[in-house]
């Protein structure tokens, strides 16, 4: 499954919604941003955006509200073997915390950077779980040699209207 995401101001987001009904969205704001999100196995609707292909996920990204954690994690090309078969095996420990609705693991099609994108009931939720020593088992940057450059995080709220 592919994941593609594009940017750009909430109502510009919205408009590229209401032409596409029959798809399925993800649309997301902070207060930089919007973000909107096309999971699927077809061509996307969308005109340019950044590519991912889904290497793990667990649950439905059709939620109307919710809180999203956008991991990126800039990966060698030589480390990226090791990243990918370390994390497929690390998406067993969250898959049962509570207030976890969807997680995706995204390797890049165009760049160097996966996403660790996570999606939670609230935003307390997803503050537990990154208060907890769980949360630096994920993004443990110790294999220096895999990395290029510090991970980084962007949070968004999902508000959709029905």
């Amino acid at each position: 499954m592919n994941l593609y995401i594009t940017s750009g101001t909430y109502q510009y987001l919205e408009k590229i919604i209401k032409k596409h009904k029959e798809s399925a969205w993800l649309l997301m704001e902070n207060e930089d941003h919007a973000l909107l999100l096309q999971e699927t196995d077809k061509k996307t609707d969308l005109k340019a955006p950044r590519k991912y292909e889904a290497i793990s996920s667990i649950g439905e990204l059709t939620v109307k509200s919710g809180f999203a954690a956008m991991n990126h994690i800039p990966v060698t090309e030589e480390g990226r073997p090791i990243f990918e078969y370390d994390n497929k095996k690390k998406i067993e420990l969250i898959k049962k915390e509570c207030g976890l609705i969807a997680l995706r693991l995204l390797r890049p099609l165009s760049s160097n950077t996966y996403i660790f994108l996570s999606i939670w009931e609230n935003q307390h939720a997803y503050s537990d779980w990154k208060k907890a020593s769980k949360f630096d088992i994920f993004f443990d940057q110790t294999k220096a040699s895999t990395f290029l450059q510090e991970s980084y995080i962007h949070e968004y709220v999902i508000s959709m209207e029905s």
